[in-house]
């Protein structure tokens, strides 16, 4: 039996991953460009409101942590909002 002769629903088959019985959207390494428009638009405002420099550390562990959360699955900015600031007051 070749690899090609795997087949959906027999007792060969490899099981999926725990991964891939998740929301696929939250799996994804990559991006639509309304979410890109979306996280891009969100990161300048916390720059702006928090007084980060763009290319700063801060300001890069503060776009991996909102790539992160999206990631995860928190995709109302009130919500990456609160976490965000959350994490923010647990650093200090």
């Amino acid at each position: 039996m070749g690899a090609g002769d795997w087949k959906t629903g027999s007792a060969f088959a490899p099981m999926p991953m725990e991964a891939e019985k998740m929301n696929p959207a939250t799996l994804s390494n990559t991006f639509e460009p309304s979410e890109l428009a979306f996280l891009k638009r969100f990161f300048d405002d916390l720059c702006t409101e928090r007084g980060l420099a763009g290319g700063s550390l801060a300001a890069n562990d503060l776009a991996a942590q909102i790539i992160q959360l999206y990631q995860q699955g928190v995709r109302d900015e009130k919500d990456l909002q609160i976490r965000l600031d959350s994490a923010m007051l647990a650093k200090n």
